[in-house]
């Protein structure tokens, strides 16, 4: 049998290769921005050698993973099993993942949400007048509805909006910037907006002097804001 025969490299391919092996390579960041990357299936995170292995109801799944399924389903707002097949993992995978992601947010990034300082308070409100020429103004409060996927014999009145969707009321405060001061969620959708924001915390703090507690702010024309 005749031996394949060696492809012959020209004196300019053997110059390039050796002119490329000069240039300087950067070392590798120790921690790159992956959240930009991972939802590519051949370069992203979900591809890469895991860091750490948890046991997920039998399967190991790196913490990598476990946040990107999490952030996937909080995200998106697809069901289970579209989230579970894109990152080959089971509806009860997702399930768990997605409940152990939200309990470690809860315990760990509570301090990220919380009503702001005096000095915090101020650069809300100037920015917000010169924003929108709104004088003492600490914020913007809307409601929402979050529906919900339930069986027939789980549904409720209470739990109903004015189309007869199963859905909770959530509730947001949010400063100049779009960031949230303040939330509260899981009251029945057929609560009014105004009987959310009389039922909230948030309210009996204002009421205690513990928010909305600035100087009062006099207008042109006496009226005081």
């Amino acid at each position: 049998m005749v031996p394949p025969k060696k492809s012959k490299k020209s004196k300019k391919d053997r110059k390039l290769k050796k002119s490329l092996s000069l240039v300087p390579v950067e070392p590798k960041a120790a921690y790159s921005d992956w959240w930009d990357s991972f939802f590519n299936p051949r370069e992203g995170l979900v591809s890469r050698p895991p860091s750490v292995l948890i046991n997920i109801e039998g399967r190991l799944l790196s913490v990598e993973k476990q946040v990107a399924i999490a952030l996937t389903r909080l995200a998106s707002g697809e069901s289970q099993v579209p989230v579970g097949a894109a990152f080959g993992v089971g509806q009860s995978t997702v399930s768990q993942v997605t409940w152990r992601f939200t309990e470690a947010l809860e315990e760990r990034a509570k301090h990220h949400l919380k009503w702001p300082d005096s000095n915090r308070m101020e650069v809300i409100k100037s920015k917000l007048e010169e924003a929108f020429g709104l004088p003492n103004c600490c914020g913007a409060i809307d409601g929402t509805h979050i529906i919900m996927t339930l069986p027939t014999v789980q549904t409720s009145d209470d739990c109903c909006d004015l189309e007869n969707y199963s859905m909770l009321l959530l509730q947001g405060i949010v400063d100049h910037e779009m960031r949230f001061l303040d939330i509260v969620s899981g009251w029945p959708g057929g609560m009014t907006v105004s009987r959310l924001l009389k039922c909230s915390g948030f309210f009996k703090l204002c009421e205690g002097g513990q928010c909305l507690n600035e100087n009062v702010r006099t207008l042109s024309g006496g009226v005081e804001n």
